[in-house]
């Protein structure tokens, strides 16, 4: 169960919408804090 709920989290990083993302790089961020302020939120509601 467990690894499938890590797979589905990851797989929906794939999905996060790709105006998010540009907007992320046109900040800056990269790494840990990009997916922490962009893909986190964006790939939640669809998540839960």
């Amino acid at each position: 169960m467990v690894f499938h709920d890590c797979l589905d989290f990851i797989f929906h990083f794939c999905w996060a919408p790709e105006t998010l993302r540009m907007a992320g790089r046109k900040y800056g961020l990269r790494g840990v804090r990009y997916v922490l302020f962009i893909l986190a939120p964006a790939t939640l509601p669809s998540i839960l």
